[in-house]
């Protein structure tokens, strides 16, 4: 793997695992907020009912009156002023606040005869309170107000246990049993009136809201409710989805780390192969130069070489000279994967070469008693190709042939045009392959299992070769197959 390519997936994966920690993240501080809003609302709702009914509790007294008159019955409407020494029922609202700064002495205000018989309802409603010192001090004031004659609601002894009390059912009808604590400041001063916690100080965020906002009795004030293990509990609740999102994270980071720890691994095999491949053909060189002597001096011998003899030399010098493209090519297979091979193309007669590379096998398939056939078009075709590798991708394919037979090696070459396309068909009768088999086949390190053959000896890598080198030709191979009837392979090279 390319160093620039082996970067570029280091950063995709350290981008993933930052967007991943960062998506989990979001995640449970969104699952937090929600359950935190969640709680802040019943906690509202429960304060909220809890000074309304306090309110209701300490707001006014309703007065009310049913009576039955007859028909003629006189009503009458009386306003009686408040002094010490009226026997009457006196108004507890003095004359001077109905009419300002006039006292008025007016009795009665109106004489009313029934001319039917009704039953009256009447319903009294007090609004506020006034005590004797704020009348007594009234001349000081120019103007009075609702403000004059309200109460402090701290005089009243039961107000504490009564809120206390309500605030804790409210809170029970919301389900939050956690623990709580409040107080009760005046708005207006700002001055604590009570605190569950005594006299230390408040720590977090609390809710507010305010009693006796728009009430005629009594001053505002301010109640505060917090609650001080909140955050303890809310991670409680969504503790299952912490430990599953940490547990799915590692597990992502694990696997994140092995592939990147495979990577490295096959970056080093493949520095590797480079060094063997390297070690190994310049191993080769020597013996096949020593070879390429031997057989050069046997040829400049001035004594005679037997006509059999001689036909062996020739032999042996086309296979040397294939070992040694061999050993060039292979240690330029070694840069297939990476792009690095560069093809040295030059015009040559394919139907020539083809003829010398099958007639390379004469004397293995001799031995074998087999039989090679070449039905080749009679017109020559100059191509422009690389002979060395495109000899060694047909030498593969009929050394396979010859190898993964279980009988007499038949083998058929043939060659033919098709739509400017040169088609090269090597058949054979060998063992065959399944589909599962043939699906496989060009893969890297693949070798099909041989059955009873137990001379088949290699890497996996010829036919990964050949494809590799057709394609690089900008064309492609084919193969065709049935179980102990042998397979054709079809080699299709572009003519331009």
């Amino acid at each position: 793997m390319k160093k620039t390519r082996f970067i570029l997936i280091t950063i995709l994966f350290s981008i993933a695992v930052i967007g991943l920690l960062w998506t989990q993240l979001y995640w449970i501080k969104s699952s937090f907020q929600q359950k935190s809003d969640q709680l802040n609302t019943q906690a509202t709702t429960a304060l909220q009912a809890t000074i309304l009914q306090v309110e209701e509790s300490y707001y006014c007294i309703d007065f009310f009156a049913d009576f039955d008159v007859s028909q003629g019955d006189e009503l009458m409407v009386l306003k009686i002023p408040h002094t010490k020494d009226n026997l009457l029922p006196t108004d507890t609202i003095p004359t001077y606040f109905w009419l300002g700064t006039n006292h008025d002495s007016l009795q009665a205000y109106k004489s009313l005869h029934m001319p039917l018989a009704a039953n009256i309802q009447l319903k009294f409603s007090v609004q506020y309170i006034m005590d004797a010192q704020s009348n007594k001090n009234r001349s000081q004031h120019n103007t009075l107000s609702i403000n004059n004659y309200r109460n402090s609601i701290e005089e009243d002894e039961n107000f504490l246990a009564t809120f206390d009390s309500l605030l804790k059912q409210e809170l029970q009808k919301q389900h939050l049993v956690l623990p709580y604590e409040y107080c009760i400041l005046k708005s207006n001063q700002n001055t604590l009136i009570y605190s569950s916690i005594g006299e230390a100080k408040w720590q977090g965020p609390s809710l507010n809201s305010t009693l006796f906002r728009n009430n005629y009795f009594y001053n505002p004030l301010e109640v505060k409710l917090h609650f001080p293990q909140k955050n303890t509990q809310l991670i409680k609740e969504l503790w299952g989805v912490i430990f599953s999102s940490v547990f799915i994270f590692l597990i992502i980071l694990v696997l994140i780390m092995y592939v990147v720890r495979a990577i490295i691994t096959e970056r080093k095999l493949a520095e590797m192969k480079m060094d063997f491949i390297g070690n190994m053909t310049h191993e080769f060189r020597t013996p096949v130069a020593n070879i390429k002597l031997a057989l050069a001096s046997f040829s400049s011998s001035k004594q005679p070489i037997p006509p059999e003899l001689n036909q062996l030399i020739l032999i042996l010098k086309e296979e040397n000279k294939r070992m040694h493209n061999n050993i060039e090519s292979i240690l330029e297979s070694g840069f297939l994967d990476s792009d690095k091979l560069v093809l040295r193309k030059e015009s040559v007669d394919i139907k020539e070469l083809i003829n010398r590379t099958a007639h390379s096998f004469d004397l293995e398939i001799e031995q074998q008693k087999g039989d090679l056939q070449l039905q080749l078009e009679k017109e020559d075709m100059v191509c422009l190709l690389d002979e060395t590798h495109i000899s060694n991708v047909i030498s593969n394919i009929i050394d396979n042939a010859i190898l993964y037979t279980e009988q007499t090696p038949e083998i058929k070459i043939e060659s033919l045009f098709s739509k400017n396309n040169y088609v090269i068909k090597i058949t054979d009768n060998g063992i065959g392959m399944t589909p599962h088999e043939m699906a496989q086949i060009f893969d890297k390190f693949y070798r099909v299992p041989s059955g009873n053959i137990h001379n088949t000896k290699g890497f996996g890598l010829g036919l990964h070769y050949c494809q590799k080198i057709i394609s690089l030709h900008g064309g492609s191979i084919k193969v065709s197959s049935e179980i102990n009837k042998g397979s054709v392979f079809e080699i299709i090279l572009p003519l331009s």
